[in-house]
């Protein structure tokens, strides 16, 4: 499986845009209680994703750094593909370059 934030250089608009941009975007996501210790786990192997908070219901705030917006949704997908994931929206996302 390829990792999350890892760019994709045979995509040649990724590859230029990797070069020059830092994506940061904030996650909302919700586990079931019983799966967060697993799900928590999960992120933390995950290059580029910080867990910024996190509650006893399940919720969790994420904070991911990466090269490309590609990174960012195939960590959402992957996400929601682990055990117990419920939800996982995208509330913020901003492009910083070298400009």
């Amino acid at each position: 499986m390829m990792s999350s934030v890892s760019p994709d250089t045979t995509d040649p608009l990724i590859a230029v845009q990797s070069a020059i941009s830092l994506h940061i975007a904030s996650v909302m996501a919700q586990v079931r209680p019983d799966c967060m210790s697993a799900v928590r786990a999960w992120l933390n192997t995950q290059p580029g994703v910080e867990v910024h908070a996190e509650n006893e219901q399940g919720k969790l705030v994420l904070v991911i750094e990466t090269e490309n917006e590609r990174s960012i949704l195939n960590l959402l997908d992957e996400f929601t593909a682990q055990p117990g994931a419920i939800s996982a929206a995208l509330v913020y996302h901003e492009i910083l370059t070298g400009e």
